[in-house]
């Protein structure tokens, strides 16, 4: 069994991201629009660590300083989406989808920090 075909116990799930986009929205305050983060929908996830090797292995890649979590796997995940976890915006820079036909099938994001404004 390889690693994209384990099943993951469901308690390490515990924690929520929310998927959107940004978007230009009315602000109530002043009557401009400002563009900001708007949530589509919220999933579990968990975080996939690095081995020490894996670490050595992104430097000078566009994988460096990225983060990968996994979800259960979900037909509305594009890569145009973006992700915000604790206030911070993350680009989805790689996708991998399991479209297997295994029971327990997840989805692995490879995420990339943003900054304000993308």
């Amino acid at each position: 069994m390889n690693s994209l075909n384990k099943a993951f116990p469901a308690w390490k799930f515990n924690k929520v991201a929310d998927f959107g986009q940004m978007k230009s929205v009315y602000n109530p305050n002043n009557g401009s629009r400002v563009t900001k983060f708007v949530k589509d929908f919220s999933l579990h996830y968990m975080i996939k660590n690095r081995t020490l090797n894996q670490q050595y292995q992104t430097l000078g890649t566009t994988f460096e300083n990225t983060i990968t979590m996994i979800v259960a796997h979900s037909n509305k995940l594009t890569e145009n989406q973006l992700v915000q976890i604790n206030g911070l915006t993350y680009k989805i820079i790689n996708l991998s989808v399991d479209d297997s036909s295994q029971f327990n099938r997840y989805d692995y994001l490879t995420l990339s920090a943003t900054t304000k404004g993308v």
